[in-house]
């Protein structure tokens, strides 16, 4: 089975970790991970920059901050992803 997954993040660098950890340790993996940051102002794409040097299957892609909109957010992230 394979799978991707599409994680928008904004300002998660207290969750971050401990998530990316649980993806890295399961025992099926996806194929590819892509973590769209929408303009962090925290350590989120510091973090994520750790971890796409040690799996070539995790991928960042950096947004400027979007405007705050109900939903929009999450979908364009998912459409930069």
């Amino acid at each position: 089975m394979k799978y991707v997954i599409i994680m928008p993040a904004y300002n998660e660098s207290a969750f971050m970790t401990r998530t990316l950890n649980s993806i890295c340790n399961q025992k099926l993996t996806p194929s590819l991970l892509i973590v769209v940051d929408d303009g962090s102002t925290d350590e989120t794409p510091v973090i994520v920059r750790e971890y796409v040097a040690k799996y070539d299957w995790i991928k960042l892609v950096q947004r400027e901050k979007s405007a705050r909109a109900v939903g929009r957010k999450v979908v364009l992230a998912f459409n930069a992803g």
